[in-house]
């Protein structure tokens, strides 16, 4: 399945919610069209998780 939306835009979103924009997964959704706030919910999450296993692999590797 092509992903509706690009890496780069994923990207865009998930910073809005972590640098604390107002208003929730709802209210960021709508800024940026996206349909289900669901949808970002998982992005963010997948995020945070890769964030977290590279700075764990990057610790172990020290």
């Amino acid at each position: 399945m092509i992903s509706k939306y690009s890496f780069e835009f994923k990207l865009e979103v998930v910073k809005d919610y972590l640098n604390g924009e107002t208003g929730g997964y709802g209210t960021i959704a709508e800024k940026h069209g996206v349909k289900s706030n669901s949808q970002i919910e998982n992005w963010v999450k997948n995020y945070v998780e890769n964030v977290l296993m590279s700075i764990t692999k990057k610790y172990i590797e020290l």
